[in-house]
C-alpha cells in the first residue's frame, strides 16, 4: 500500500511531506487495509472516505474496496482540502502540514467524538 500511496501521490504532483501526511490519514484511518469499512458510517477503504466523497472521486460499489482507486480518491480530497487551505490562510505555506495533522488527528475511526 505504501508504494501505490508513493507513486499515485507523485503522479498528483504531491511533494514528501504532503505524502507523508497522506501515510499517516492512511494509517490513522484503515491501518493501509483497502477494505476497511466503518461499521457507524459509510466510510470505507485506505482514507475511509464517505460515500459522498467517494463519489465525487469515482469510487462506486464496484470499485469501493480496490486499493489504488481508494488511495486516489483519498489523495484527491487531500489535494482539494489542501488547495482551499491555500486560498484561505498564508498560515498553510508556512507549514502545509499543519492543516493536514489538524485533519489526522480529528476523529478517531470508529467514533463520533472528536480527539481531544
Amino acid at each position: 500500500m505504501i508504494d501505490i500511496i508513493i507513486e499515485e501521490g507523485r503522479k498528483i504532483g504531491f511533494n514528501n511531506r504532503e505524502i507523508a501526511c497522506y501515510l499517516a490519514i492512511a494509517k490513522r484511518q484503515s491501518g493501509f487495509h483497502p477494505d476497511a469499512a466503518n461499521t457507524d458510517s459509510t466510510a470505507s477503504g485506505i482514507a475511509q472516505v464517505t460515500d459522498s466523497t467517494a463519489r465525487q472521486f469515482g469510487i462506486d460499489d464496484s470499485n469501493r474496496f480496490n486499493a489504488r482507486a481508494s488511495i486516489r480518491a483519498g489523495l484527491q480530497y487531500l489535494k482539494r482540502i489542501r488547495n482551499k487551505a491555500i486560498k484561505e490562510s498564508a498560515h498553510w505555506a508556512a507549514d502545509p502540514a499543519d492543516h493536514v495533522r489538524h485533519v489526522v488527528s480529528y476523529r478517531w475511526p470508529g467514533t463520533k467524538e472528536k480527539r481531544q
